[in-house]
């Protein structure tokens, strides 16, 4: 998708949306699709020690509903990045992607 060559190109989320004038939480959404389909991976996005921090979170919170695990992370990480480990895992354990 654009998006994603975009991102890859090396554009901030923030840059894609306003490149292609959509929202910063379309653009995540965008990119937590690619890496759930395998598209993108999860690391291009989330840095490996913060997905780690953030599976941890999602392992002891679970993943029926996200927002524990935001609660519990505070504002140091976004839903996208999130929503993109979670895909990532679901991804890894075989489970259907988002």
């Amino acid at each position: 998708s654009l998006t994603v060559e975009l991102f890859l190109a090396g554009k901030t989320v923030a840059e894609v949306g306003k490149e292609r004038s959509l929202a910063q939480s379309t653009i995540e959404g965008h990119l937590v699709k690619a890496i759930a389909t395998g598209k993108l991976p999860l690391n291009n996005y989330v840095p490996s020690q913060d997905a780690a921090i953030i599976e941890a979170c999602i392992a002891e919170h679970g993943t029926a509903g996200l927002k524990p695990v935001h609660e519990a992370l505070g504002e140091r990480y976004t839903w996208g990045m999130i929503k993109a480990v979670a895909a990532a895992m679901r991804v890894i354990d075989g489970s259907d992607p988002v």
